[in-house]
């Protein structure tokens, strides 16, 4: 068992250390945004935060729009060609397109003989 003093000193220590918390803040690019410090007393429980903000201004130049644009006009174009290859896949059928062949075949074949007897 520890003795009365000793538990008053650890106590004493315990009381008296401080809690530090830090937070950094990055933006989606990964640059820093803000930078949080707290430092939280046991004790007393009194703590002192320091906030340290950075504000980030993003310039967009005539280049930076050029190629934004012309990375999605790629994009774009790249999703044309996909969709004109899946459907240039898709068509008739062997058999189907036979039977329009023969269709038309008789259909011509109707109409002259039609025809040729008005005629004659």
């Amino acid at each position: 068992m520890r003795s009365v003093s000793e538990l008053r000193e650890t106590m004493a220590e315990w009381l008296n250390e401080n809690i530090d918390y830090e937070e950094q803040r990055y933006d989606s690019l990964g640059r820093l945004i803000s930078n949080i410090r707290q430092t939280t007393n046991r004790a007393g429980g009194k703590s002192v935060s320091k906030t340290d903000s950075q504000s980030v201004y993003v310039g967009l130049t005539a280049e930076h729009v050029d190629s934004l644009l012309s990375v999605r006009l790629s994009a774009m174009k790249a999703d044309l060609l996909t969709k004109e290859k899946t459907t240039e896949k898709v068509g008739l059928a062997w058999w189907q397109r036979w039977l329009i062949q023969v269709g038309i075949t008789i259909l011509t074949a109707l109409l002259i003989y039609f025809l040729l007897r008005k005629v004659l």
